[in-house]
């Protein structure tokens, strides 16, 4: 069975528990109660029960769900009950389950990459602040980088084995990613802004006045040869390998005048070159945007 193959086996099987489910509503006329709030508060009621069963044992105790017997019958009920909602709630709101949960686990692989997370439970990759680059894409190079390789993701496999790759697998599991990138600047200027970048940043597109795009960082890294394999080089001899891939990226409006009343500048100042906002801009941004996580 090819991986595609076992997709839409599962893709098919997830649609007919929730089409049962549909089915067991509706005979009963259940459904004029199921509404999306209604769901998701029967949801975190069954997440309650599923957690009584476990409050006050201990680690061990609670092990004991795994073997037969009356605690792993109670608590198959329970997540059974959860995952019934889940679904209704699919169903009501029309989300395709596998779907939403493999875009999910993108996010995840981008957000918490293997390097620096493997082993540590905590969340500070998550919990850091958004910081905004800007990202000038209006002249006529900079909008056909943006068709080649932002509008068209580039191929991971394209990259050879290594570290980076390796980043870029877990980031991407779909095989591919928008990326983007940026010349040194005049004496490594862009370097020292590229170097402070981090996963979950987001980058933001402009031209003609106004922010096109926004996207969420996935992988900082630089390649001098895949930057001038991907976009060649400018006048000078340089090329964009200060490099970044994206794990989404959104299209937006927003009115440089809008944009610059929200961080302080001047109305009539727009984007040149590369830049990173400070904490209290971005935030200002991300605000703006409804960025917040």
């Amino acid at each position: 069975m090819t991986a595609s193959q076992g997709g839409s086996k599962t893709k098919a099987e997830v649609m007919g528990l929730i089409e049962e489910i549909r089915a067991f509503a509706d005979d009963r006329d259940w459904g004029q109660f199921h509404t999306p709030r209604n769901l998701a508060l029967a949801l975190s009621g069954e997440v309650g029960e599923l957690a009584s069963e476990f409050q006050w044992l201990t680690d061990e105790q609670a092990l004991d769900a795994a073997a037969p017997g009356a605690l792993r019958d109670r608590v198959s009920d329970e997540i059974a009950d959860v995952g019934i909602y889940l679904l209704r709630m699919c169903d009501v709101l029309d989300l395709d389950f596998e779907d939403i949960v493999r875009h999910k686990l993108a996010k995840n692989a981008a957000r918490y990459t293997v390097e620096n997370s493997h082993g540590n439970a905590n969340k500070q990759q998550e919990d850091h602040a958004m910081v905004i680059y800007l990202c000038p894409a209006g002249n006529p190079v900079a909008k056909q980088h943006y068709q080649d390789t932002v509008d068209t993701p580039v191929s991971i496999s394209s990259f050879g084995a290594g570290s980076l790759r390796a980043k870029l697998d877990a980031a991407h599991p779909s095989g591919s990613a928008p990326m983007w990138g940026s010349t040194p600047g005049s004496n490594d200027l862009h370097r020292r802004k590229h170097d402070l970048m981090r996963t979950g940043d987001i980058a933001l597109f402009y031209a003609d006045k106004k922010f096109y795009s926004a996207a969420v960082i996935a992988v900082p890294f630089v390649d001098v040869a895949k930057a001038s394999q991907l976009w060649g080089r400018d006048t000078s001899g340089n090329t964009w390998e200060l490099m970044f891939s994206f794990s989404e990226v959104g299209q937006i409006d927003l009115a440089v005048e809008t944009f610059n009343a929200a961080v302080g500048y001047a109305p009539n100042k727009y984007v040149q070159g590369f830049s990173r906002l400070d904490d209290e801009k971005s935030e200002a941004v991300v605000q703006l945007l409804g960025l917040a996580p």
